[in-house]
């Protein structure tokens, strides 16, 4: 059995894309209304990358400014606060919890959005709802995304992650030491890298399953 585990949490504690993308659309909407342009609308399974939105309306529609109002909704703390649970995983991370594994949230969020991140875990995934088990930017860090993570791994000796970003899989398997067990959320953003399909989880059921049968590294 594994003892110290990590998660990122956007796309795979908290399934976050589902309000980032009705806000967008209603945005949309009342915006190309207005101006008179063909409408359009998104779902999750559209999404290619974090800044798919901003790309996409930009080539759809040469309106910047839109692109990006569209674009920052993935850090409005009142959009991410709308997110539901990925399935099961509020029962698998409190079963878990139970048996003392210990369990982090490593995520990239920017550092203003602690107040409402950690109110969403107490409203939503209540083991979570503890800063020292939530793992954020602190204000000043430049780090990217996959290097804070991978840094963040390293120090808290948590040889075992989950996270739906091909490019963080791919800094890690390009890291020398130490190693780190890590493996990939299955959502519409990574489905095409096939290279990947080694190491991916579709539930957290078999997430639970992996953590409890795999022999600690």
């Amino acid at each position: 059995m594994i003892r110290d585990v990590g998660y990122d949490n956007d796309g795979v504690v908290s399934n976050s894309v589902e309000p980032v993308i009705r806000h967008a659309n209603i945005l949309l909407a009342g915006e190309l209304f207005q101006k008179g342009k063909t409408p359009f609308a998104y779902t999750s399974s559209d999404i290619k990358c974090w800044d798919y939105l901003f790309k996409d309306i930009l080539e759809r529609t040469e309106d910047e400014i839109l692109a990006k109002r569209a674009n920052s909704l993935w850090f409005n703390a009142e959009v991410l606060g709308q997110a539901k649970p990925m399935p099961n995983s509020a029962l698998a991370i409190r079963v878990l919890g139970l048996l003392r594994i210990n369990q982090q949230i490593i995520t990239s969020r920017k550092p203003l959005l602690r107040p409402s991140t950690m109110k969403w875990f107490s409203g939503n995934i209540p083991y979570f709802a503890r800063n020292d088990r939530v793992i954020m930017k602190e204000a000043g860090d430049e780090r990217g995304s996959g290097r804070f993570k991978l840094e963040t791994l390293w120090d808290r000796g948590i040889s075992f992650f989950v996270d739906d970003d091909p490019l963080v899989h791919d800094l890690m398997n390009t890291s020398a030491v130490p190693k780190i067990r890590h493996y990939m959320f299955t959502q519409p953003w990574n489905k095409d890298r096939r290279d990947l399909d080694s190491i991916r989880v579709h539930s957290w059921l078999q997430i639970m399953s992996l953590i409890l049968f795999s022999k600690q590294s």
